[in-house]
């Protein structure tokens, strides 16, 4: 029989506590940068587990979450110091805890490239190779990913065709087509492992160089027929009432009576199809000696006729030109009594001649000066060919 003395002797064995060393925060108190817990004179064989923890200006502590050996500064710790606590256990010890001295206030970064629930913009250009970081800095070895939303999981599905997003924050690609997205670049940090640290993009991709033309034209006036007509660099012509449809029949022949305004817009094309805004230099020219332009912006012009007959419209940008021929069929003169001064000459109490400028401003602004008129003009700018300066974005 075993001795109660020694039964009891056995049970109050206790193992020793493991051999105390030290721990250090080693890194840059920065938001986004990465701080790492530095172990030194611990036994061999000493195992680790980590707390670190987070105390605001008031002095409240909070547990910041990470658990492993280094601590990603989030925006939620600016101001407030970081510390990490280590337990040690070495094999057949009991563990022993030791906090480290807090860090500095931790600081903010205004010149960061991530910035947390702020935007950014990227401006590229359809056919040429961009990169862009949208990490917080080189080299901050942090994992980011993109989706359409400030919270939620990855979706590359987001990005437009021909751009890519890494895991290293870096956006690039060669997109083809003209657009402007928005999504959302998120980061991991220990309070936020599912990437609640979410920084918008607005994402925008501007036409390429032009290589080729395309004029738009329609007609106003008494007679006019109600249409959009547009030409490609080619010489081919469609024609429609509804631009969202284009319906028309491509045949349908350009035929104006001689009194008729014709308002024409001309656009680029890019190698990708891509409408290219034209700010100068086109030039008007008909086949009509005696017809008038009349510019309206960089890009387009209101044109009346000499007389009736046929008339090939030319507009020309740089090295490139399309035309379109106009069919002017004559037309009985209109008389009015002069009531408001008009253009044109007047001849014993009658005028003749294009409709007053001002109502022809007007309309190309928009204002419903007619119903035709607007309908037309509307239709006209939703094909790209009312042209106005654009600002430039600010580029990344």
């Amino acid at each position: 029989m075993t001795p109660t003395g020694t039964a009891a002797a056995t049970d109050a064995t206790t193992d020793a506590a493991t051999p105390t060393g030290t721990v250090a925060v080693r890194g840059t108190p920065t938001i986004w940068h990465t701080l790492t817990a530095s172990t030194e004179g611990w036994a061999a064989g000493t195992t680790f587990t980590y707390e670190w923890v987070f105390t605001d200006r008031s002095g409240s502590t909070d547990v910041a979450g990470a658990t492993t050996a280094t601590y990603v500064i989030d925006p939620q710790d600016v101001d407030g110091t970081v510390q990490v606590r280590v337990t040690g256990t070495t094999p057949g010890a009991t563990p022993t805890t030791v906090t480290s001295t807090a860090t500095a206030p931790v600081a903010d970064d205004p010149s960061t490239g991530f910035h947390s629930l702020g935007y950014r913009n990227v401006d590229t250009r359809a056919g040429e190779f961009f990169s862009v970081s949208l990490a917080a800095f080189a080299g901050d070895g942090l994992a980011y990913f993109v989706n359409d939303q400030p919270g939620g999981s990855a979706d590359d599905g987001v990005l437009p065709d021909g751009v890519s997003f890494s895991a290293d924050g870096t956006l690039s690609g060669t997109p083809t087509e003209v657009t402007q997205t928005e999504f959302w670049v998120h980061v991991s940090t220990a309070r936020h492992p599912g990437g609640g640290d979410a920084m918008r993009v607005v994402f925008s991709t501007d036409a390429g160089p032009v290589v080729a033309l395309r004029a738009q034209a329609f007609a106003t006036g008494a007679g006019t027929p109600r249409g959009v007509w547009q030409i490609a660099a080619d010489g081919s012509t469609r024609y429609s009432e509804d631009f969202e449809n284009w319906t028309g029949d491509p045949a349908t022949p350009f035929r104006v009576p001689q009194t008729a305004e014709v308002f024409l817009g001309l656009s680029g094309t890019d190698a990708f199809g891509n409408d290219v805004l034209l700010e100068d230099g086109v030039q008007w020219t008909s086949s009509v000696t005696g017809d008038r332009f009349d510019r309206l912006n960089s890009a387009a012009a209101a044109l009346t006729f000499a007389h009736a007959s046929e008339h090939v419209v030319t507009a020309t940008y740089g090295s490139r030109s399309v035309s379109v021929t106009i069919d002017v069929t004559p037309t009985a003169a209109t008389t009015v009594v002069a009531t408001t001064p008009t253009s044109g000459t007047t001849t014993s109490g009658t005028t003749t001649g294009t409709a007053p400028t001002a109502a022809r401003q007007l309309a190309w602004t928009g204002t419903d000066t007619t119903g035709p008129i607007a309908w037309a003009f509307g239709l006209l700018a939703a094909g790209g060919a009312l042209l106005v300066h654009r600002a430039r974005r600010r580029r990344v």
